[in-house]
């Protein structure tokens, strides 16, 4: 011992406390801290303990140097001890884990489970969404018809809004793990909401444009217009009750239920009209052979559509999933008189890319409307109680003039 038992006191005093064994054979001199310390050379002599010379004792200092414990005279003050090392060692873990890699690792889980995998749990979001589209139609109502007719300014009222809720479910699905892609049909089903359309009931009595009619009319004028003739001879015999380019009848009707298209007649312009009817019948409900009902949205009412859609699942591209790629086989449209236009990018509405921010381009594709949609931030809002992004859509932008096919009526 001599002058080095003091400093090595407080060393000591922890080790004579917790070394094992047999206690009975130590001196009894344990009130001073010499006594102390011949207790632990006393014990440690009989147990094959020794002195490292750096203030250890112990089986080859393994109690000391285990948990960095040294000598503390002025020649070791400057040295880091073990202790020192190892909890810098965790300190820097903690920060790499906690700053980088655990962000990273939530990320990455992330975008893994955005992916529409056909095993994973989004998939089955994605194919069956558990909540509805709220889905509102308004519908004008022309308060002068023969004015109209006439050639006089036609006067709108706005009726609605009728409120539905949308289920929007995907059907008939193909994969190519190849592509990481996903092949499929809409299937939408409308769930009329009364308490939310009231005071309106859908048996309210609308007039409006004759839109098979005109729509017939229309598309032989883009497309055959040498037959216009042949149309305008036909229509008094599809609609023997009409008189002139509107139609009366109830909401529900116009909306749902449908208006008839007769094709019983004999006469040639008809039967070469109604033989251009059966033959592209899909967005007609069909009664019989000769007997069919248009409306604007019945025939998609709890119906498969035939419009195939080919998106990407997002399993090699996290940043893409859902963005269709073809439409009915198609990379771009052919509707409209301008590039930009026919171009096909944007979701299929249903799934959008993660980590959106006020930057992103929510951009989205419909096949009702054979273009697709871009939006526009507006502002950050709450919507039952959480913090969203409230955009906007349709706005008019010169590089999507193509999209108005009456130029002096869009700028």
């Amino acid at each position: 011992g001599g002058g080095s038992s003091s400093s090595r006191t407080d060393v000591l005093n922890v080790i004579v406390s917790r070394v094992p064994g047999d206690c009975d054979d130590r001196s009894d001199s344990r009130e001073t801290t010499r006594g102390r310390i011949s207790v632990v050379r006393s014990y440690g002599a009989r147990r094959g303990y020794r002195d490292d010379g750096d203030g250890s004792r112990g089986p080859r200092g393994l109690l000391t140097k285990t948990f960095g414990l040294r000598r503390n005279t002025a020649a070791g003050m400057g040295a880091p001890t073990t202790l020192t090392v190892t909890g810098i060692v965790f300190l820097s873990m903690g920060v790499f884990i906690g700053w980088f890699a655990f962000p990273r690792m939530i990320h990455n889980k992330i975008l893994e489970s955005k992916a529409i995998n056909p095993r994973s749990p989004m998939r089955q979001m994605w194919e069956h969404p558990p909540i509805t589209a709220d889905f509102k139609i308004f519908l004008f109502n022309v308060t002068n018809p023969e004015e109209a007719q006439k050639g006089e300014k036609v006067i709108l009222k706005e009726v609605g809004p009728y409120f539905y809720h949308e289920w929007k479910f995907k059907e008939d699905l193909e994969d190519d793990s190849k592509s990481d892609t996903v092949e499929f049909s809409f299937k939408n089903t409308f769930i009329f909401d009364e308490m939310m359309t009231l005071p309106l009931t859908g048996e309210e009595i609308i007039t409006m444009p004759h839109l098979a009619m005109l729509g017939m009319v229309t598309m032989t004028k883009m497309t055959k217009p040498a037959a216009i003739g042949l149309i305008n001879k036909a229509i008094p015999l599809l609609y023997p009750d009409q008189t002139n380019a509107f139609m009366t009848a109830t909401a529900n009707d116009i909306m749902w239920n449908g208006l008839d298209i007769n094709c019983t007649s004999s006469e040639f312009p008809a039967v070469a009209v109604c033989t251009q009817i059966r033959q592209n019948s899909a967005s007609l409900h069909k009664i019989n052979n000769n007997h069919f009902k248009f409306s604007l949205l019945g025939v998609k009412n709890g119906t498969v559509e035939s419009n195939r859609y080919v998106v990407n699942r997002g399993l090699k591209m996290p940043m893409d999933v859902g963005q269709v790629i073809r439409f009915n086989g198609k990379h771009k449209m052919d509707v409209w008189p301008g590039d930009e236009c026919n171009r096909i990018y944007g979701t299929d509405t249903t799934i959008f890319q993660p980590f959106i921010s006020t930057d992103t381009n929510l951009a989205s594709f419909s096949g009702d409307l054979c273009r697709s949609l871009n939006t526009d931030y507006v502002q950050e809002t709450q919507y039952n109680g959480l913090k969203v992004f409230e955009y906007t859509a349709m706005l008019v932008k010169p590089e999507e003039k193509c999209f108005c096919l009456n130029i002096q009526l869009c700028w």
